[in-house]
């Protein structure tokens, strides 16, 4: 295992950012998840979600530090509605992270 690759444990996932997150098999064996075909059918929405819950926020918290209405995140969220842009920029800096993170497994495909 080189140094850019990093082990976790189930207490540690959600501390990591998405780049970080790899799935263990069998205990021993560590697996890229990006290099798995969980990520063909992940949306910008569910990583919305996923960030906005490894950060402890509700949809109306995340709602009144970002200035998006908690419907529309919502939306985002399940889907309903395509994340912008411009959106992902006032979600993540609301949350400190990077709005690109959002995207990634698009600019993976």
């Amino acid at each position: 295992m080189n140094t850019n690759e990093h082990r976790f444990y189930n207490t540690e996932f959600h501390n990591r950012s998405t780049a970080e997150h790899h799935a263990v098999k069998n205990d021993e064996e560590y697996v890229d998840v990006f290099k798995t075909d969980y990520w063909k059918n992940v949306t910008p929405g569910d990583l919305l979600a996923g960030t906005r819950l490894k950060h402890e926020l509700t949809q109306e918290q995340l709602a009144e530090k970002s200035g998006i209405h908690q419907v529309v995140i919502s939306a985002y969220e399940t889907g309903r509605r395509k994340l912008s842009r411009r959106a992902a920029v006032k979600l993540a800096a609301a949350m400190g992270e990077d709005p690109d993170s959002f995207f990634r497994n698009i600019e993976k495909q």
